[in-house]
């Protein structure tokens, strides 16, 4: 960033497109996506030591289906959007809604070893994770028991709040981005030229 200037790094493991990449404690976390490996990818982890330049395969999904990931059941992990970071931990979001049951959130600090939160709400696909500093928020995607959710999660109490619904919903998957207390949501599928922001303070869009 000082000069301006690129290097090539050492590649993944195993090439694989819209993973999520996540920053926490001096370390790049390569989380799911979509290749050669089918559903064993979206279940792989890997790890980048920024000094070392050097990856390290923390997970591997070989044999792994969305019921079966050791990220959790009915994990699925195909999407960069299911994937966020908050306060030093990596969350991802149930996605499937051919699984059933409730809403699920899979949160782990070592990439390795991963909690799951269970929300009262039926799950949904395509939903979209994004961070403040201190919580985690999930905007419902399209199809399933209850694709509208808006849901705010607390990492200290592990409790779910349910907030303002946002405008744009039922189909749809989106982009977010987290700036000084509001969460601009951007719709690329069902109204792909939405733009909508949320403040966190007075719960409003």
């Amino acid at each position: 960033l000082f000069t301006h200037t690129w290097s090539v790094l050492s590649n993944m493991n195993e090439p694989r497109q819209d993973l999520g990449l996540i920053h926490i404690n001096g370390k790049l976390y390569a989380i799911g996506g979509s290749g050669n490996n089918s559903w064993g990818t979206h279940s792989l982890v890997e790890e980048y030591d920024i000094a070392n330049n050097s990856w390290s395969i923390l997970i591997d999904g070989t044999g792994f289906d969305s019921n079966s990931s050791p990220i959790g059941s009915g994990y699925d992990g195909r999407n960069q959007e299911y994937f966020t970071e908050c306060n030093g931990k990596l969350y991802s979001v149930s996605t499937s809604a051919s699984n059933g049951g409730n809403l699920k959130l899979y949160e782990s600090d070592d990439g390795i070893n991963w909690t799951t939160h269970e929300a009262d709400v039926g799950n949904a696909h395509h939903p979209t994770l994004v961070a403040s500093e201190t919580k985690v928020y999930m905007i419902g995607g399209d199809v399933g028991d209850n694709p509208d959710y808006f849901k705010e999660f607390d990492p200290v109490s592990h409790t779910f709040t349910d907030l303002a619904p946002h405008s744009y919903r039922f189909y749809g998957r989106y982009h977010t981005i987290y700036n000084g207390g509001n969460i601009f949501k951007f719709s690329y599928w069902g109204n792909p030229d939405s733009l909508e922001m949320y403040n966190i303070n007075s719960n409003t869009w």
